[in-house]
C-alpha cells in the first residue's frame, strides 16, 4: 500500500515538477544562447561594428560614409530581426513541447489502462 502511495506521489507530483524544471531550463537556455535581450537592445547598431568615420567635411565623402553607415545599420537590423524570430520560434517550440510532455505524462496511466482494456475487448 505504501508503494502505491509513493508511486502516485512520484507520478503526479515529483515528475511533473521535474518536467516543468526541464522546460524552464530549455527556455532559459534559448534566451542565453540567442542573447535575445541583447539583440533587442542593440537592434539598430551597426552589423559587426562596421562603421566608418566622417573625418573632415567633404560632401561626396560625407554622403558615402553616411550611406555606408546606414547600410551597416540596416543590415544589422535585418540580421538581428532574423535572429530574434529564430529565438522566438525556439522558445515557442520549447513551451509547446514542455506542455505536451506534461499532458502526455499525466495522461499516461489512462492511456495504458485504455490500451489494456481495448486489447481485452479485441480478444473477446
Amino acid at each position: 500500500m505504501r508503494l502505491l502511495f509513493y508511486f502516485i506521489k512520484w507520478h503526479l507530483i515529483i515528475v511533473p515538477i521535474e518536467i516543468l524544471k526541464a522546460g524552464r531550463n530549455y527556455i532559459r537556455f534559448g534566451f542565453y544562447y540567442f542573447s535575445t535581450l541583447k539583440l533587442i537592445k542593440t537592434f539598430f547598431s551597426p552589423w559587426r561594428r562596421y562603421k566608418w568615420e566622417y573625418g573632415n567635411f567633404d560632401f561626396k565623402k560625407y554622403l558615402d560614409v553616411f550611406a555606408s553607415n546606414l547600410t551597416s545599420r540596416a543590415l544589422g537590423a535585418v540580421m538581428r530581426s532574423f535572429l530574434i524570430v529564430i529565438s522566438l520560434l525556439y522558445e515557442i517550440t520549447a513551451i509547446i513541447v514542455s506542455v505536451f510532455l506534461l499532458v502526455f505524462w499525466l495522461a499516461l496511466p489512462f492511456l495504458c489502462l485504455g490500451s489494456f482494456l481495448l486489447g481485452i475487448i479485441f480478444l473477446v
